[in-house]
């Protein structure tokens, strides 16, 4: 059987064209040729896929109203130690040097234990993280309120490592929580959330010095002051829900980055250097004060905190 030649021609020029389409110069460089960068181009995958922020809705300022009451409780609270230093030393507990350690130790407890905080809040324990802190912070307060005073171990357990660690649990998550709802907000947002520490340090002091000094006492005045705290902290922890962000399979911080960077390392010794003199005034402006002849009433800490 002979086949028509216009069949020939047809099967040979579909053939040729198949051939042409299949040859390696009818691909586009664009789509086949391998990235000059796969690295680059992985990081900028990685990018766009884990960066990716609601920027703003009724969860977003939930967030950041829940990150402020946090702040207000967890460092806000701390920084009305001077109230502690001023009754403890003028009580006879311990020295005011004793006593500093005290809230040095929650001071440092607080940030230390933010590390442990971040990865498992990065792991996704995202609701956990803040409500365990949240728990031992409470429970810390109500130690010191039953612990016997002449005891200062106890002091130092309840109040410097207790309270410490549970403030840096409870505190990194209302902070960390911004980031899942802003990106080009996200200063404004963490400068709102982070306005509950200056308020809390005008509110807790004045609320103390009531409590131990009025007709509670000292006793139920750590009490009162840890119910209203836990109060607070359950309503900003309720407010605070969690949208982590999708991470790639595999993904890791860019901490060697950070490490090179100059000006955020220059950025960390400044902060440094600023924390060590941080609760200078709050721990000691109270006491002196009133040892040269003002009453507890007077609220020095308050410029301090503005």
């Amino acid at each position: 059987m002979e086949i028509p030649p216009s069949s020939m021609n047809t099967g040979m020029s579909s053939s040729s064209i198949a051939m042409d389409d299949l040859s390696p110069n009818s691909y586009s460089s664009d789509t086949l040729s391998p990235p000059k960068n796969s690295e680059i181009l992985l990081e900028q995958a990685q990018t766009q896929t884990c960066d990716v922020s609601p920027e703003g809705g009724r969860y977003a300022w939930l967030a950041v109203c829940g990150g402020f009451l946090v702040m207000f409780t967890t460092i806000g609270y701390a920084e009305a130690f001077g109230v502690y230093e001023d009754y403890f030393v003028r009580t006879g507990v311990a020295s005011a040097s004793q006593i500093s350690w005290i809230g040095s130790v929650q001071a440092l407890c607080s940030f230390l234990s933010c590390f442990p905080a971040g990865f498992l809040y990065d792991m996704g324990y995202c609701r956990a993280t803040p409500i365990f802190g949240s728990i031992l912070m409470i429970f810390s307060l109500f130690m010191v309120s039953i612990l016997d005073q002449s005891k200062y171990y106890q002091l130092l357990l309840a109040m410097g490592f207790g309270t410490g660690v549970g403030i840096g649990f409870a505190a990194l998550p209302a902070l960390a929580i911004q980031s899942h709802y802003w990106r080009k907000k996200r200063p404004l947002a963490l400068g709102l959330a982070q306005m509950g520490c200056p308020v809390g340090g005008i509110v807790c002091p004045q609320m103390l010095n009531r409590l131990f000094y009025g007709r509670i006492g000292y006793v139920w005045g750590v009490r009162v002051s840890a119910f209203v705290s836990l109060a607070v902290l359950v309503i900003g922890n309720i407010l605070m829900v969690p949208n982590p962000p999708k991470l790639v399979p595999g993904q890791k911080p860019p901490i060697g980055k950070l490490l090179k960077d100059v000006p955020y390392i220059l950025s960390m010794i400044g902060i440094f250097l600023v924390g060590m003199t941080y609760s200078l005034p709050s721990y000691y402006l109270q006491l002196d004060a009133i040892l040269h002849g003002t009453t507890p009433q007077t609220h020095w800490t308050d410029p301090y905190n503005v």
